[in-house]
């Protein structure tokens, strides 16, 4: 049986990596041809002339099998181990490109888009603070609505499939306070004998209304402050 020389690979490569030769194919004393074969070949082939081309994530093991001659026995080399690494590919901004959004409490919902070049693997998003900005619907859909005040983020990310994972991205989603208008004040008349009444004004805030005197140095009326 003829002693076949060393048969070693790289222990790690990435997918993505252009076909590549192993790193010491073996030889013996015999002539007899020989032959290559992947015992993974779902994660990586090897063509004939020793070449290698990797398909997706995973293990694999490479096999020499020296033919038979006249003379010798066939004899066989299998390769070390190589693991075959996903290629991680960076999501990119489609929609906003701009890390920063500004938003106004009371806008309506917006979208939010990220890609990359994947083969596959679904994009969903995902807020910090559902207190701030919520996700509307499927988290795939990039619907996001305005919810209160503050800051939270947005980020986006890629399910991994058998060749590629994803490095997430976000955005930065700022919210300031609306300006409302104070409606219900009108210009009023009255006798100085006429009995107390009561003025009052509305908006579409919440925030407690309070009441003044355009003049407050006025001896005309007095109002209350918080009652109007």
């Amino acid at each position: 049986i003829p002693v076949l020389s060393a048969f070693t690979v790289s222990s790690t490569r990435t997918y993505g990596t252009a076909p590549f030769p192993a790193l010491a194919y073996p030889t013996s004393v015999s002539n007899g041809a020989i032959l290559y074969s992947s015992n993974n070949p779902t994660v990586a082939t090897i063509d004939s002339s020793g070449i290698i081309t990797l398909l997706k994530a995973g293990y694999v093991n490479f096999i020499a099998n020296q033919q038979e001659t006249p003379y010798y026995t066939n004899s066989v080399k299998t390769t070390n181990t190589m693991t075959v690494q996903r290629q991680v590919l960076p999501l990119t901004r489609v929609s906003p490109t701009t890390a920063i959004i500004e938003k106004t409490y009371g806008d309506p919902y917006f979208t939010v888009a990220a890609t990359n070049s994947s083969n596959g693997g679904a994009i969903t998003y995902e807020t910090s603070n559902s207190g701030i900005v919520g996700i509307v619907g499927s988290t795939s859909a990039g619907v996001i609505s305005v919810v209160s005040v503050g800051s939270a983020t947005i980020t986006a990310r890629r399910e991994q499939t058998d060749q590629y994972s994803s490095d997430p991205i976000s955005w930065t989603v700022n919210v300031g306070r609306a300006t409302t208008t104070l409606t219900g004040l009108t210009d009023l008349s009255y006798n100085v004998t006429a009995a107390p009444f009561t003025v009052a004004a509305s908006s579409a805030s919440d925030g407690a209304v309070t009441y003044a005197l355009q003049d407050p140095s006025s001896d005309v009326l007095v109002i209350n402050r918080t009652t109007g």
